[in-house]
C-alpha cells in the first residue's frame, strides 16, 4: 500500500491495564531476559517496515543513563488522527495493546516479533519514554511516564527525512536490572541483519564506546560463510535459493563440512524458531527424499541401501527462512512453527531446488553423496543410543553405570549430578590390600579392577544401619590416585594397612577416624568368621561360613542367610520360593547372593538327588565296580575283625589329644568375644561368672576354666581381652608413595577388608547423598568436536555420562527423561581440570544442546587458596582475594589446592558440595553461531583458527599453569 500508511491502517484490540500488574505474560519475566526483550520489541517495529521494503537502517544506542535509543529512516508512526479513536496513530500505538500496522493485511504483508505484544507493551513497564516521529515534512515529539501520555503530540520542527525513534528507560519498580549486556543484543542485532539482506543495523553502548555494525548484502549466504569460516566445508559457495508460493516467502542456505555434527537454523518472520516446526520438518524431509533419489540414479549407493535423515544432515550448515502472515507458534517457549500447510510447501521448494543444484553440479554433489554415505556406514554402531535412554526402576539398578554413585531422591526436581575429574576426594588403599569378599576367598583392589573391566561382579561384607554385618555389591573399582602419600596402621592381630592419611576406619562404637588421626588402643570394629561345627550346640551342617554378627550378643551367623537377605530386599528371590537356601555350584563357601537360591524342602532334596544321580550317570563302570569290590570286602571275616581293631586303635593318646584341641578352639572362639563384651560393658571381670550361667550356652566357660586352658593368669586375660576388637597398636608415615586404589559399596559405603576391620569408601563421602549423585570420569573423555557419534558410543566415560543422565543423545534425546535438576561439572583448578571441562562442555552443547538451553549445565567452582593464621582459616577463589586477605590479617600461611584430592571430604563440602556455600557458574548459551565458532576453533580439527585464537587472547591468562 505504499506510502499510503496512517491511523486508520492501526487496529485496536486491547488495553494496557493489566500489563503493569502481571509483565511475565507479555514479556516472558523481569530479570535480564525481560529487559532484553523490551528492546526486541521496539526493534521488530523497525524490522517490520524492513520487510515491508521502507527501511534500510536500523541504529540502537544504549545510553548512560540506563535508557536505549532505537531509530529507523522508515515512514514513520502515523501522527494523523485514528477515525474512532479520536487520538493520532502515535498515541494508540503507545498505548493500546496489540494496536499496529501488523494487525491489518493492508499494512504489512509479514510482521516480526515474538508475542507481538508491540511497543505499547514497552511503554507501560517504562519509567519514561519519548518518541519522536519524522513524516510529513514535520518532526513530532510525545513523552510517557509509566505509559500515560504526558502532552499532546508536538511539533517540533520540519525535515525532509522520515523515521521513528524512541527512547524508553525501564520502570525500576518492575525490572531486577537494568544492566543490558551488549553481546546478547549484538547477536539478536547480527541475527536480524542476517535475515534481511542489505538491512544496515548499528548497535553502540556509551557507556564503554562499543560500536558495532552489521550489514550483509548476502543475507542468509554470509550467515552461513559466518557459521562455517572455521571449518573446512565441502563446497566453496553456499547452495542458496529463494522462491515465493502461495503467499509464503522461503530462503535456504546450506552448505556442508567436513564435521559429524549438523547446525540447522531455523527461522519464522525473523524469530528464531529454537524448537523447529513444521518448516524444519519440510526441509529435513525433502533433503533426505531428494539425496537418495539422485544418489542412488549416480549409483553412489544400491538401490536397496538407503541414507537416513541423521546420514545426509552430518556436517550440514542450514538456514532455513519463511516469512508468512499470521504465524502460529507452538511450544513451551512459543519458538516452534505450527502451520500445518508450511511443511508442505517447503518440501515441494526444497525437493525441486535441491534436485537442481544436485544434478547441475555434479562434483559438489558425489562430495555431499560421500559424506552422506560414510556416515551411513557409521551409523549402525550408533543404534546403542537408544539403549542408553532406559530409566533405572526396581529391578534394572544394572541399566545405571557401577560407578555412579546416585542419591536417594526420586525428586528429580531436587536431585543434582556432579560429573567428577577421577576420583579425588577421600582416602583410599594400595592395590595389595586385600578385602574379604563373600564368595569365600580375597581379592586385591588390582584384582577387582582388572575383573571389573571383564564385566565381572563382586560383594563385599558391610556394616548395616542396624549395626549388623551383611552383604552388598562392590561398585566402581578404580585407581584414584598416582603416587601419593601413604600412612600405615598396623593392629594387634598382625595385620598392616597402607593408606592414605585421611581414609576412615570405622571404631567399634560405628563412628569413622581418619587413619591419620587414629590414637594407639583406639578399638576398631572387627569381622569375626569361622565355618559351621555340627558339634557346636544349634548348629547341624558342617563347613559352612558363618560371621559373628557386631550387634548381638555372641550371635553366629551363616553367610549364606545374608545372600539371601540380600535378594529378599531387592526382589531377586521371595519367601514364597521354599526356606531352604541352596547353593547352585554346591560350594558351601561360597556365598555371592547369585549363588544362593531359595527352594521347597522337595526341591532341594530333588536337586541333591540329582546331583548323586548325575554323578552315577557320568560314571557308572567306576559306580558298579566299587559296589562289587566294597561288597566283596565286607564278606571277608578276617576284613571285619581287622576294622573293629583299627577303631579301637584310633582312639590313641594322640588322637584324643587332637580332639580337644578342636574342642578347645571351639571353647576359645566362644569364651573369648563373650568376656570381651562383659569386659567393655562393666569395667570389670567381677560377676562374669554369674552372667556366664544364665547364658546357657556350654561352650562358653568360666573365668578359672578359661584362664587354666589358654592364660597364664588373670592379668593376662584382661590384657587380651583389651585387644580383642583389633585394637590399633602403631601409625607412622611411609617413606614412599604409591598408586592407591578404592571402591563403592551402595547404601551403607562401609566394607570389610581381609584382615578384618571394617572400612569406609571414602570416596563419596563429600556429598548428601539425599539429593547429590557423582560420577567419577576416568582420565579424558573424546572430543566431540572430532568423533563421529559411533565412535563416541564406544568411549566408556561417555555411554556412563548418557547412561545417568538418562535423556538419551542427539535424535534421540528427551528432556523430559533428564534424571537430575542440575548436572555439575567439578574438575580440578589446572590445566587438565579445564581442558575435561571443554571436553564435557562440547559434548553437551553437540549431543545434549537442550540441556544447555534449559540452563541445567553448571561449572562448580573451587577455591584455588585456604589461607590460614593462628585459628583463623579461609578460602579464597582468586589471587587478588588471597592477596587481600594476607594483607588484612598481616600475613599467613598459604596452600593452593590444584586437585579437589587434596581436600579432606569436610572442606570439599564446605567449599564446593555445600549449597549453602559453593561456588556454581551457570552454564548459558547467548549466541548459538558464536558459540558454535569458540568450539570449532578450540576442539576443531583446523590448527591455524585455534594458534590465532591464543595469541589474540594470550593477554588475558591471568595464571598461566606450566
Amino acid at each position: 500500500m505504499g506510502l499510503e500508511y496512517d491511523s486508520k491502517d492501526i487496529e485496536v484490540l486491547e488495553g494496557l491495564s493489566a500489563v503493569r500488574k502481571r509483565p511475565g505474560m507479555y514479556i516472558g519475566n523481569t530479570s535480564k531476559r525481560g529487559l532484553h526483550h523490551l528492546v526486541y520489541e521496539v526493534v521488530d517495529n523497525s524490522i517490520d517496515e524492513a520487510m515491508a521494503d521502507y527501511c534500510d537502517k536500523i541504529k540502537v544506542t544504549i545510553n548512560k543513563d540506563k535508557s536505549v535509543t532505537v531509530e529507523d529512516n522508515g515512514r514513520g508512526i502515523p501522527i494523523d488522527t485514528h477515525p474512532e479513536e479520536d487520538k493520532t496513530g502515535v498515541e494508540i500505538v503507545m498505548t493500546k495493546l496489540h494496536a499496529g500496522g501488523k494487525f491489518d493485511n493492508k499494512s504489512y504483508q509479514v510482521s516480526g516479533g515474538l508475542h507481538g505484544v508491540g511497543v505499547s507493551v514497552v511503554n507501560a513497564l517504562s519509567e519514561q519514554l519519548e518518541v519522536t516521529i519524522k513524516r510529513n515534512n514535520g518532526i513530532y515529539k510525545q513523552k510517557y511516564k509509566k505509559g500515560i501520555p504526558q502532552h499532546e503530540l508536538k511539533k517540533t520542527g520540519t525535515t525532509k527525512q522520515t523515521g521513528t525513534q524512541i527512547t524508553f528507560k525501564p520502570d525500576t519498580e518492575i525490572f531486577e536490572t537494568l544492566e543490558y549486556d551488549y553481546t546478547t543484543l549484538k547477536k539478536r542485532l547480527r541475527e536480524l541483519a542476517f535475515l534481511n539482506k542489505g538491512l544496515t543495523i548499528t548497535l553502540k553502548d556509551k557507556r564503554t564506546d562499543q560500536k558495532t555494525q552489521f550489514h550483509y548484502e548476502g543475507g542468509i549466504k554470509s550467515f552461513v560463510k559466518k557459521i562455517n569460516e572455521t571449518k573446512q566445508t565441502l563446497h566453496p559457495k553456499p547452495i542458496y535459493f529463494h522462491e515465493k508460493k502461495d503467499g509464503k516467502e522461503l530462503e535456504v542456505a546450506i552448505q556442508y563440512t567436513d564435521e559429524y555434527n549438523q547446525n540447522i537454523y531455523t527461522f519464522a518472520n525473523n524469530i528464531n524458531t529454537k524448537e523447529g516446526g513444521t518448516h524444519l520438518s519440510g526441509f529435513k524431509s525433502a533433503l533426505t527424499r531428494t539425496i537418495n533419489q539422485i544418489a542412488k540414479q549416480q549409483k553412489v549407493i544400491d538401490q536397496d541401501e538407503k541414507l537416513k535423515g541423521t546420514d545426509v544432515r552430518e556436517g550440514i550448515t542450514a538456514i532455513i527462512s519463511i516469512k508468512l502472515q499470521e504465524p502460529q507458534f507452538e511450544g513451551q517457549t512459543k519458538t516452534k512453527l505450527g502451520n500445518s500447510d508450511v511443511r508442505g510447501i517447503v518440501r515441494s521448494i526444497v525437493n525441486k531446488k535441491l534436485k537442481q543444484f544436485l544434478l547441475e553440479n555434479p562434483n559438489k554433489a558425489e562430495k555431499i553423496f560421500k559424506k552422506a554415505e560414510q556416515a551411513m556406514r557409521a551409523r549402525e554402531a550408533a543404534k546403542e543410543a537408544k539403549e542408553l535412554t532406559r530409566r533405572k526402576t526396581a529391578l534394572e539398578t544394572t541399566t545405571l553405570p557401577g560407578k555412579l554413585a546416585d542419591c536417594t531422591t526420586k525428586d528429580k526436581d531436587k536431585s543434582e549430578l556432579f560429573v567428577v575429574e577421577g576420583d579425588s576426594a577421600g582416602g583410599c588403599f594400595t592395590g595389595e590390600t586385600e578385602i574379604k569378599l563373600a564368595s569365600g576367598s580375597t581379592a586385591t583392589f588390582k584384582e577387582l579392577v582388572e575383573e571389573s573391566e571383564k564385566e565381572k561382579t563382586h560383594y563385599c561384607f558391610t556394616i548395616m544401619k542396624d549395626g549388623s554385618i551383611g552383604i552388598e555389591e562392590i561398585k566402581n573399582p578404580r585407581l584414584t590416585k598416582k603416587d601419593t602419600e601413604l600412612v600405615e596402621v598396623e593392629i594387634d592381630n598382625g595385620e598392616v594397612i597402607e593408606c592414605t592419611p585421611n581414609h576412615e576406619f570405622m571404631l567399634r562404637s560405628g563412628e569413622y577416624k581418619e587413619a591419620q588421626n587414629l590414637e594407639l588402643g583406639d578399638s576398631l570394629m572387627p569381622l569375626y568368621t569361622k565355618k559351621s561345627d555340627s558339634s557346636e550346640e544349634d548348629v547341624t551342617i558342617d563347613g559352612y561360613e558363618m560371621i559373628k554378627q557386631p550387634n548381638r550378643e555372641n550371635y553366629w551367623e551363616f553367610v549364606h542367610l545374608l545372600a539371601d537377605r540380600f535378594n529378599l530386599q531387592r526382589g531377586l528371590d521371595s519367601k514364597e520360593n521354599g526356606s531352604h537356601r541352596h547353593h547352585l555350584d554346591f560350594d558351601k563357601t561360597n556365598n555371592r547372593p547369585n549363588n544362593i537360591k531359595r527352594m521347597t524342602k522337595e526341591e532341594h532334596r530333588e536337586e541333591q538327588s540329582e546331583r548323586i544321580k548325575k554323578c552315577y550317570e557320568n560314571n557308572p563302570e567306576a559306580v558298579k565296580a566299587r559296589y562289587k569290590e566294597a561288597k566283596e570286602l565286607w564278606e571277608d571275616e578276617d576284613l571285619r575283625e581287622w576294622r573293629s581293631e583299627k577303631t579301637k586303635e584310633q582312639w590313641t593318646e594322640e588322637f584324643r589329644e587332637s580332639r580337644k584341641e578342636s574342642y578347645n578352639e571351639t571353647y576359645y572362639e566362644n569364651t573369648i568375644p563373650f568376656i570381651k563384651e562383659y569386659y567393655e560393658q562393666n569395667g570389670s571381670l567381677e560377676g562374669y561368672d554369674e552372667y556366664r550361667a544364665e547364658n546357657g550356652n556350654p561352650n562358653i566357660l568360666t573365668i578359672s576354666t578359661t584362664i587354666e586352658k589358654f592364660f597364664d593368669n588373670k592379668e593376662d586375660l584382661i590384657e587380651t581381652q583389651e585387644k580383642h576388637n583389633h585394637k590399633v597398636i602403631s601409625i607412622s608415615k611411609k617413606d614412599k608413595k604409591a598408586d592407591v586404589y578404592d571402591i563403592e559399596v551402595p547404601r551403607t559405603h562401609n566394607f570389610a577388608l581381609a584382615s578384618g576391620i571394617f572400612v569406609h569408601n571414602s570416596a563419596k563421602q563429600a556429598r548428601d547423598r539425599e539429593f547429590q549423585a557423582i560420577l567419577p570420569l576416568r582420565g579424558k573423555i573424546l572430543n566431540a568436536e572430532k568423533a563421529r557419534l559411533d565412535r563416541l558410543l564406544e568411549n566408556k566415560e561417555i555411554k556412563s555420562l548418557i547412561k545417568a543422565i538418562g535423556t538419551g543423545i542427539g535424535e534421540e534425546f528427551d528432556i523430559s527423561k533428564r534424571r537430575y535438576n542440575k548436572i555439575i561439572i567439578n574438575t580440578d583448578a589446572d590445566v587438565d581440570g579445564a581442558h575435561i571441562t571443554t571436553l564435557l562442555l562440547t559434548f553437551f552443547y553437540r549431543y545434549m544442546n537442550p540441556l544447555i538451553e534449559e540452563e541445567v549445565i553448571y561449572i562448580a567452582k573451587p577455591p584455588l587458596y585456604q589461607v590460614k593464621k593462628g585459628s583463623k582459616s579461609k578460602f579464597v577463589y582468586t589471587e587478588e582475594q588471597k592477596q587481600e586477605l594476607l594483607d588484612e590479617w598481616d600475613g599467613g600461611s598459604v596452600q593452593r589446592y590444584k586437585g579437589l584430592g587434596e581436600m579432606s571430604p569436610k572442606q570439599l563440602w564446605q567449599t564446593t558440595m555445600n549449597p549453602e556455600n559453593r561456588v556454581l557458574m551457570k552454564v548459558k548459551n547467548l549466541d548459538d553461531v558464536a558459540s558454535d565458532e569458540l568450539f570449532n576453533i578450540l576442539m576443531g580439527k583446523k590448527v591455524a583458527p585455534r594458534k590465532n585464537f591464543i595469541m589474540q587472547n594470550a593477554s588475558e591468562v591471568s595464571e598461566l599453569d606450566i
